[in-house]
């Protein structure tokens, strides 16, 4: 634990699973997601990392979903992703060290496990976004997904009225300028626009970040650091 601290992870000891195992507990904020990673050590020689409620489904898309989950186990080859009976989905690294090697394995695999997650989050969020409109599509209902912390939930509702627009902003110019879910620096990453792209922005969060649509209709927030008002 020490060492991992050292490493900037942070870890909480969780205690005691049953009588040949503990577990570590570590919250860490990638680029497109907050990973919850539990790390059970069975014995002194392997350790089981998991990063859970990746994303959430719905049970009647079981096959489409294990489809996905298919994908990215032919794809990867450290992190097995799997699905879990409240219908999560989630990863797992299998770590073997030797007393001279724990510390330097643990925090590789944290790295690798969390990295591959942060890579596939984005297309496997929509993904499972995307199935869920098909869903609604056919049902006739509205769907409206978010993503918190990592992990998706969806909720029907009826189609809501337009948000009014307040006024423009533009992104600086040069480079991409990150959207996120809520109006700060660590907020879920849920897309880019390019530098010069005049938005609708719908409101002003009280530290001055612009909430914003996107051309594809999803809104999120940008830093008043990256883009200023429209005269």
């Amino acid at each position: 634990m020490d060492y991992l601290v050292d490493q900037g992870i942070d870890c909480t000891y969780r205690g005691k699973r049953d009588e040949t195992s503990e577990m570590l507990q570590s919250v860490i904020t990638a680029n497109n997601l907050k990973l919850n990673i539990i790390s059970v050590f069975s014995s002194e020689t392997d350790c089981a990392m998991y990063a859970v409620e990746l994303v959430s489904f719905e049970g009647k898309n079981q096959s489409q979903v294990s489809e996905f989950v298919d994908a990215l186990n032919a794809e990867y080859r450290f992190v097995r992703f799997y699905t879990s009976p409240d219908e999560m989905i989630n990863a797992t690294l299998d770590l073997l060290f030797t007393d001279s090697t724990v510390e330097e394995i643990c925090f590789d695999g944290f790295r690798r496990l969390v990295n591959i997650c942060d890579e596939v989050y984005p297309s496997l969020a929509l993904s499972i976004s995307e199935l869920v409109s098909d869903s609604a599509a056919s049902s006739g209902l509205e769907l409206t997904t978010t993503y918190a912390s990592g992990t998706g939930t969806t909720t029907p509702t009826s189609t809501p009225e337009p948000q009014a627009v307040l006024m423009k902003v533009k992104t600086r110019p040069g480079g991409t300028v990150n959207v996120r879910q809520t109006p700060d620096a660590n907020g879920l990453l849920v897309g880019t626009v390019d530098g010069n792209t005049t938005l609708d922005c719908l409101s002003v969060a009280s530290n001055g970040w612009y909430e914003v649509r996107l051309s594809n209709g999803m809104t999120g927030y940008i830093s008043n650091k990256k883009a200023s008002e429209v005269k």
